[in-house]
């Protein structure tokens, strides 16, 4: 008798994976409260932002006015440069007002009449050589010429 022939065994391959399983996860959200005071409506929560503004504008205004106040020296203490008043007797009533003006010094004229040449300065209120804050006016009498 022959012998049967033998065929080496083959295992069965093995299943293939099964394709993996997702599960869809959805997660919902609840819109939560704003933030703010607990339980404050949410009109409620504005008002405290517009306040809060609204305070810190007063106080930077409220600085601004003391530092204004404390660098104002006020109408007491104010600091006059006092000055000499120049020599103009003789001058035209044009190159008089110009020194007074260099000066720092305002200028008001008045005519009388005078033997002196017509438009010449024969006074002077207040005189040379006073002391005279810087802005005041001074007075020059010019002639007007003879009667």
């Amino acid at each position: 008798m022959a012998r049967p022939r033998r065929f080496p065994l083959r295992r069965p391959p093995p299943p293939p994976p099964e394709p993996p399983v997702y599960e869809e996860v959805v997660e919902e959200y609840e819109a939560g409260p704003a933030p703010g005071p607990p339980g404050a409506p949410p009109w409620f929560r504005g008002v405290w932002f517009w306040l809060a503004l609204l305070a810190a504008l007063i106080v930077v205004g409220l600085v601004i006015l003391l530092a204004r106040e404390l660098d104002d020296d006020g109408p007491g203490t104010r600091t006059a440069t006092v000055a000499v008043v120049p020599d103009v007797l003789g001058l035209s009533r044009d190159e008089a007002g110009v020194r007074l003006g260099d000066a720092g010094y305002g200028v008001a004229i008045a005519f009388e009449p005078d033997p002196a040449p017509e438009g010449e300065v024969i006074k002077q209120e207040p005189d040379a050589g006073s002391a005279l804050e810087a802005g005041e006016r001074v007075l020059l009498i010019v002639s007007a010429g003879p009667e």
